[in-house]
Parts: structure tokens; C-alpha cells; sequence
């Protein structure tokens, strides 16, 4: 979910800095670009201040401070790859090929496509013909390979319906499934598809984007966003967000809270007690809330740190949160001091772009959906979880790949919605596509 993301700009809550082009950096066609939310108007100041003068000094050929300024601005906004792309550029400019080549590496990462680009532009010319750089088209071919491990696990058959949400319940058998465009939770089982609620019961039920379910009270959560795809979608919505508990058993909405505006909540999980933490995108903070509140709480602020809070995931006995970055990576959070750690990654992941984040005895599975190509990984950890020691791809570049979104854990299983179809929205913001919801599956061993 992504600059990433062709429409759910609510989970991306961008800056449009207008800028002069430079015809020599291939990568930067358009005339704006888009920076993922940032903590203070006073960083987004610097940020754009850096980008221009960086600008004005590579027109003017003055490369040292050319270097400098994309160094500062990488360190404000990471894993921009236009920003990165500029930074490889300066480093070759100023002949510190090693460095070069390390960012080039980490936008390969992130875009295996960005090497072509590179190939042509002239400012890297004294690269392309060393031995390292051919070793990096040898690496982006790797990182672009088509890897199916997964099966089908259910193809799901719908009319238009655009799912983004999935959570399962083991007793009866069923998924819940939770739509964008049609505001409405699904379940799904052997009997079919069924309508459990929509918008047109509850009208602060927006698009859904996460979902939850909580077996000892039989209820399923929602985080939802009014988005422009939405069915009734208003200007007087944007902004919005909502969490609600719908019960099973009494057929009714136990909790619900509004937010109007300030928040964007992408993901939540909820604990064995019934405490529900939910990451909103936008603040960058993990809320808390039970059943029957009226106002979320602040479990933890990392505004300071984060860019794009989503998916989440407890540890088994849960004295670890795992919460994902969509921009810089994922963060451990210890619940007994709320101490937190960013993981650190082999230098063959980027920490771009992971949406669903899922435990598995001592491994994250993750759904990188903010990369090109898309993802699916099973990240496996030290000891402490502090740190990713090595990586399996069940699958990568996938032909029935649409766009990856979120999964569920059953038993020994990885199931995922493997095509939620953001791409498929005409100008005007209708779906068009009437393609089945694919779920693909893969084992998992301890």
C-alpha cells in the first residue's frame, strides 16, 4: 500500500514540491514528485530546500556541493528513489564509484527497472563499463526473476468489488473480507460469499482497509479511510477514519469511533486481552482501544522515526509488536518499556514498500507491495529479533500478481490476496475490473 500506491493517497499523505528538470537525470521526467509525509513543516522546508539547491548545482556543475545537498536531503527523506537516484548520480559525479555503486544496488533493490535508466544517463558513463557495475545487471536480472512458489488457494469470485482486507476465523471456517470501493465486510466460506455489513448500515464505515477477528468475543474489527473510490465518496469526507467492532453474535456495531482528519489507520491486530492496536499511516503513531471505548488512546509516537506506519504483528506470548514502515523498514516495539528497535536487513532487502506483516515462529512473513517487483518474503530472525539473518522469496514478479496486499497465518499455511486491483481504476475512480480475488498459499515450517 505505496508512491507507491496508485490511489490510496490517505496512506501516503504526500508534499508536492515543484521542481526544474534536469535533463541529464533520466529518472527525473516529470516536473513534481511526490514526498511521503514527513514530521514538520520545518523538515519539509529543508527537504525542499536541499532538493533545490541540489538542483541549481548540478546545472551549474558545481559537484561537491551537488553531493552534499542530496546526502542531507537523503537523510530527511530515505528511500525516495528519486532522491536516491540524484545522490548515485552526485557520487559518480564526484568519482566516489564505491559509493555510487552502493546506491545504485539500493535502488536496484527497490526498482529493479531504475538500472536501464542509469544505463543511458551520461553522468554515469564512468560505471558502466567496470566489472562491479556488469555484476549489478547480474543482480537486477536476480532480483527481477519470476519466483511462483505459492499455490492457488481459493479463487473468489466478484463483480467490481476491489478487497483489500482479510481475517479469518478458524472455528467456523470463514474469512472476512473487506472491501474499498463498496464499503461493505464480506464473509466467505463453503456456502459462498455473503454481505455482513456495509456503509448503507453504518455510515462511518469508510473504505475498509484492515480487518481482524477477535475469537473470544466473536467480533470483527475494521480501520477504515474515506477514499475517493469509494462508493459516495464526498470532498466533506476526506479525511476521515474510522474503527469499528461489529459483534457476531448480537448483529450490531459495539464500537465505533470517527476521526476527522490528522489520521490515516492502514492496519490493526488485536491482542489476546481484546486491546486492539491499530497504526495510522499519517500521525505515525500506534493507537490503542477495547471494546466499548469512545477515543482511542496513544500506545507509542514514532512520528520522530516513521514515515508510514501498516501492517502489524505480536509475537506469540506478545511482549514484541513488529509494525512495518512502508518507507523505512520495520520497528520492533518491546511492550514491557515500549522500547523500540529498528530491525536491521541483509543489504539484499529494501525497506521499502512492506504493507501485511505476519509472525511465524521466528520469522516476519512480509507483503512487499512498495517495490518493483512486487514481493513476498519470509524474513528470518537473530535470537533477540533485532535483526533479519536471511531471506527466503516464496514469490516475486508474479504474473497474476495485481498488487499483494495482506494475508493470514492458517495453521501451517501463508494465505494472501494476491490481486487487489489498484490498478484498475479508470480517471474518474470507477473499478473497472471484474476479476476474481485470487488467494495463493504457501507452507510454512518452523
Amino acid at each position: 500500500m505505496r508512491l507507491f500506491k496508485s490511489f490510496q493517497w490517505l496512506r501516503l499523505i504526500a508534499i508536492i514540491l515543484t521542481m526544474s528538470t534536469v535533463p541529464q537525470m533520466k529518472i527525473l521526467l516529470p516536473t513534481i514528485f511526490i514526498i511521503i509525509h514527513i514530521g514538520s513543516f520545518a523538515q519539509r522546508d529543508s527537504l525542499q530546500a536541499y532538493y533545490q539547491v541540489g538542483v541549481n548545482a548540478y546545472e551549474a556543475k558545481e559537484y561537491h556541493l551537488y553531493l552534499e545537498s542530496f546526502k542531507r536531503a537523503n537523510e530527511i527523506r530515505p528511500n525516495h528513489p528519486t532522491i536516491m537516484y540524484n545522490l548515485a548520480s552526485a557520487f559518480a559525479l564526484n568519482q566516489k564509484i564505491k559509493a555510487s555503486l552502493i546506491v545504485i544496488k539500493q535502488l536496484i533493490n527497490m526498482n529493479t527497472s531504475l538500472l536501464e535508466e542509469i544505463k543511458k544517463d551520461e553522468d554515469f558513463q564512468s560505471l558502466v563499463q567496470r566489472q562491479d557495475f556488469k555484476e549489478l545487471e547480474k543482480y537486477a536480472q536476480q532480483k527481477s526473476a519470476r519466483i511462483s512458489k505459492s499455490r492457488t488457494h481459493d479463487l473468489i469470485k466478484l463483480d467490481s468489488i476491489h478487497i483489500e482486507g482479510i481475517s479469518y476465523n478458524p472455528t467456523k471456517k470463514e474469512y472476512y473480507l473487506g472491501a474499498v470501493n463498496t464499503r461493505t465486510l464480506f464473509s466467505y466460506s463453503d456456502v459462498g460469499l455473503e454481505e455482513i455489513v456495509s456503509h448503507q448500515d453504518i455510515p462511518n464505515v469508510f473504505s475498509i482497509l484492515g480487518v481482524a477477528y477477535h475469537a473470544k468475543a466473536n467480533s470483527i474489527w475494521l480501520c477504515t479511510n474515506a477514499l475517493p473510490q469509494m462508493s459516495g465518496y464526498s470532498d466533506a469526507q476526506s479525511g476521515f477514519s474510522s474503527i469499528i467492532e461489529y459483534s457476531l453474535d448480537q448483529k450490531k456495531v459495539v464500537t465505533e469511533i470517527l476521526k476527522e482528519g490528522a489520521s490515516a489507520f492502514g492496519d490493526l491486530i488485536v491482542s489476546k486481552n481484546g486491546q486492539v492496536f491499530v497504526s495510522d499511516g499519517l500521525g505515525n503513531k500506534i493507537c490503542i482501544v477495547k471494546s466499548g471505548d469512545t477515543e482511542l488512546s496513544t500506545f507509542i509516537d514514532l512520528s520522530s522515526i516513521a514515515f508510514n506506519l501498516q501492517g502489524l504483528s505480536l509475537s506469540q506470548n506478545e511482549e514484541f509488536l513488529f509494525v512495518a514502515d512502508y518507507i523505512s523498514g520495520i520497528f520492533k516495539i518491546d511492550m514491557t518499556d515500549n522500547s523500540v528497535t529498528r530491525l536491521v536487513l541483509p543489504e539484499n532487502v529494501s525497506p521499502k514498500g512492506i504493507d501485511g506483516l505476519y509472525l511465524h515462529a521466528n520469522s516476519l512473513l512480509a507483503i512487499q507491495n512498495g517495490t518493483t517487483p512486487y514481493r513476498i518474503m519470509q524474513l528470518n530472525l537473530s535470537t533477540k529479533k533485532d535483526a533479519v539473518m536471511n531471506v527466503q522469496i516464496f514469490d516475486q514478479a508474479r504474473k497474476e500478481f495485481d498488487e499483494p496486499t495482506q494475508g493470514v497465518i492458517l495453521n501451517d499455511r501463508f494465505v494472501y490476496i494476491a490481486n487487489s486491483p489498484w490498478g484498475k481504476y479508470s480517471d474518474d475512480r470507477v473499478l473497472n475490473a471484474k476479476q476474481d480475488l485470487l488467494l495463493l498459499s504457501h507452507p510454512l515450517k518452523e
